[in-house]
């Protein structure tokens, strides 16, 4: 688990250090309310930031810019953040940590607020890790948070201070929002980002919907078929023979890819399942004892069904290519595979019970178009006989694996 890990982050920030850099038409504006038009490395920030990288044309030198120095940014049609002085709490959410303080707790921060929703009221969102804060305002008026917090009360059973209902229903009064529609409302983006759109179609405002992007690919199906070459070692518990080792073997395999892209960081992020049917077959006669010369013969038949969960990065090298890479762990499912040890006579000596543990295994891989794909990967060892403690077989595997896209 750890090799794979380490080379999957290895590769992962070596390509990205080659990968295209996304500079997007943008703008910022100086504490001087200076405007100043040129180009934003989009990042698709996960979590608010405190500086960006900005250049005046696509030739120009690129500069870090910080909350210090700017008074808003942002990227034409997609994203917006302002700076402002909020009072924000940062009570946790994290069970260990809640407070049994009902009422929330400020802090006066200087913060880039990322603009959702613009219009006669205004909704605003905060992130970080483990942190999520909202605010507004409307009229123009100072922005203040939307107030949600966890609280231990007097019982030591975790509440709930939902006083946002509230302030949403002094601030949002229009005929098409109802009381019911606030009392239902959650602290999250999607519905709160539908009542301020609400409120200011009602009041007639012309409303900026931040959130409303160009569609993002967010599931993909994509047919894996592709070959795959295994080889398989056997270590035994007899002392006059320590390793058997099992010819190379070349076979097919097909797989069926579903992908969940991460809405975070221009879609690089997946997450992926891909059922693959794998088999290795072979036969391999041995010395089992050097002093009388006898043999044996090992014979593996392993036929599985493998799931794995895979994380995977893309490295943009232009509008219609990328590189990636990816680390997977693997279960599987046994599909009546066998090993056994006979006698050159057919006398059976040991039959095995195949069973596995969790398998890791590293791709590289490039796409073209969003449809086709092409992937090496490597599979770790995986030992076909780990309910054995005197006996162990590592089956190591390479593949080439082509990928058709189907949506």
């Amino acid at each position: 688990m750890n090799k794979a890990i380490i080379i999957f982050l290895t590769v992962t920030l070596t390509l990205n250090s080659y990968s295209q850099n996304s500079f997007e038409k943008g703008y910022y504006i100086d504490n001087a309310n200076q405007k100043v038009e040129g180009l934003i490395k989009n990042r698709d920030w996960l979590n608010n930031p405190s500086k960006f990288k900005f250049k005046l044309s696509e030739n120009s030198q690129q500069i870090t810019l910080t909350i210090r120095s700017v008074k808003e940014f942002g990227i034409l049609n997609k994203l917006k953040y302002i700076k402002q002085t909020v009072q924000i709490d940062r009570s946790s959410e994290r069970l260990g940590e809640i407070s049994n303080l009902k009422r929330a707790r400020f802090n006066n921060e200087e913060l880039f607020l990322k603009v959702l929703v613009e219009g006669k009221a205004n909704l605003y969102l905060y992130e970080e890790t483990g942190l999520v804060r909202y605010f507004f305002s409307v009229d123009n008026k100072s922005i203040e948070q939307l107030i949600y917090k966890s609280y231990l009360n007097s019982e030591h059973h975790v509440a709930k201070n939902n006083a946002f209902r509230q302030q949403l229903w002094r601030n949002l009064r229009c005929h098409s929002i109802t009381l019911n529609q606030v009392e239902k409302a959650g602290y999250k983006r999607t519905d709160l980002i539908k009542l301020f759109q609400k409120f200011n179609d009602c009041n007639n405002a012309t409303g900026i919907n931040f959130e409303k992007k160009a569609k993002k690919k967010v599931f993909n199906l994509t047919l894996r078929p592709g070959v795959k070459n295994a080889s398989l070692n056997l270590q035994g518990e007899q002392s006059l023979w320590k390793e058997t080792k099992f010819e190379n073997q070349t076979g097919y395999r097909f797989g069926i890819e579903a992908g969940f892209t991460l809405p975070f960081n221009n879609n690089k992020w997946n997450i992926l399942l891909e059922p693959t049917y794998s088999y290795f077959k072979s036969k391999k006669t041995f010395v089992s004892n050097k002093t009388t010369g006898d043999k044996m013969i090992a014979s593996v038949n392993y036929k599985s069904l493998e799931i794995p969960l895979t994380l995977r990065h893309y490295f943009f090298l232009n509008d219609k290519s990328k590189i990636f890479a990816n680390t997977s762990f693997i279960s599987e499912y046994n599909l009546n595979s066998s090993l056994e040890l006979t006698r050159p006579t057919g006398y059976r000596i040991k039959l095995f019970d195949i069973s596995t543990n969790i398998d890791f295994a590293f791709g590289i891989g490039y796409k073209y178009q969003d449809r086709y794909s092409l992937e090496f990967r490597y599979q770790f060892g995986k030992n076909l006989l780990s309910d054995y403690v005197s006996w162990r077989s590592e089956l190591n595997s390479f593949s080439i694996i082509m990928g058709y896209s189907l949506f």
